[in-house]
């Protein structure tokens, strides 16, 4: 019985020893390299565009963190440190280019990137994870004349100026192929500012005219919070009545040095509608229309050498 007590306590014992060993290595001992975990998410970030990628690294005493390692032909980086917490000269000593930690320390790190001009800018913030926008909650109305959708800061930083867009693309077919043409660009909304966790809902409408499949394509994104995306599908089954219509010259001006032609309109209600009505009336001047008020639009211009401006 005594034998049977010992073996059974040495069991135990090496149990206890193997969960310990497991506990250590998982809260305690990094998985992999910092430049391995960085790497994979970038390579994540690259795919995932506008959104942010995030990981809790553990870095050693000593450690260092180079921009130039990661980048390549087709990436640049720049390292942003954004917790007052840990980004202080006796934690993480750091610029955009490296960052050099004085203490073992686990840091959240986060990886975010946009393609530009075939390359893809990316950054590595450092503490915490920044602003991020996110478009959720699409909803295209009843009567298939507007849409809304949510935008929310779901980052750890307030979220300034964000723009939200949204342009209507027609789908047809050419030579027995789908096609989608650039139907409509709706004036962008800006949100000075969502904290973190905050929330908007923001509704556009459209007033489509024409029979047909459409898509509303949403981009909603701010300097520092990365952008997000989405999509409304719908149908017009008949054509409505066109109420809009262009209205009379109404007058010249000069205002701030510049000539401005003003054209008004009725029962047009959008910019693209009024816009188009008076690009079919005058032709020769249809790509200088200009977005400025529901009841009106207007053409801008140089005066002559004598500062005086020619009406229309």
């Amino acid at each position: 019985m005594a034998e049977f007590s010992i073996f059974r306590m040495a069991v135990y014992a090496a149990v206890l020893l193997a969960l310990i060993y497991l506990a250590v290595s998982f809260f305690i001992l990094p998985k992999e390299r910092p430049s391995d975990s960085i790497g994979k998410m970038l390579q994540i970030a690259e795919g995932n565009e506008g959104r942010y990628f995030d990981k809790e690294i553990y870095f050693g005493s000593e450690g260092i963190i180079s921009a130039k390692a990661f980048e390549n032909y087709s990436r640049s980086i720049a390292l942003k440190c954004i917790s007052p917490v840990f980004c202080t000269p006796d934690i993480v000593v750091f610029d955009e280019r490296s960052a050099s930690f004085k203490k073992s320390i686990a840091l959240k790190v986060s990886a975010r990137c946009v393609y530009e001009v075939n390359l893809y800018k990316c950054a590595l913030y450092l503490g915490k994870n920044p602003a991020q926008v996110i478009v959720s909650k699409t909803a295209v109305s009843d009567a298939n004349d507007g849409i809304s959708f949510e935008i929310k800061n779901e980052g750890s930083l307030g979220a300034e100026n964000i723009i939200s867009s949204v342009v209507i693309y027609k789908k047809i077919i050419v030579e027995n192929e789908a096609k989608e043409i650039k139907y409509a660009e709706l004036e962008p909304k800006i949100t000075p500012l969502l904290r973190p966790g905050e929330k908007e809902t923001l509704s556009f409408d459209f007033g489509i005219l024409e029979k047909g499949s459409y898509s509303a394509k949403i981009k909603s994104w701010a300097d520092e919070a990365g952008f997000d995306k989405g999509e409304g599908l719908f149908m017009i089954e008949k054509n409505a009545v066109d109420s809009c219509a262009a209205g009379e010259f109404a007058e010249t001006s000069l205002v701030m040095g510049k000539c401005r032609e003003r054209y008004g309109c009725s029962g047009c209600g959008m910019a693209y509608k009024w816009r188009g009505k008076w690009a079919e009336k005058m032709p020769e001047k249809a790509g200088q229309f200009l977005v400025e008020d529901k009841d009106y639009t207007i053409i801008e211009y140089a005066p002559d050498a004598e500062g005086n401006c020619t009406a229309g």
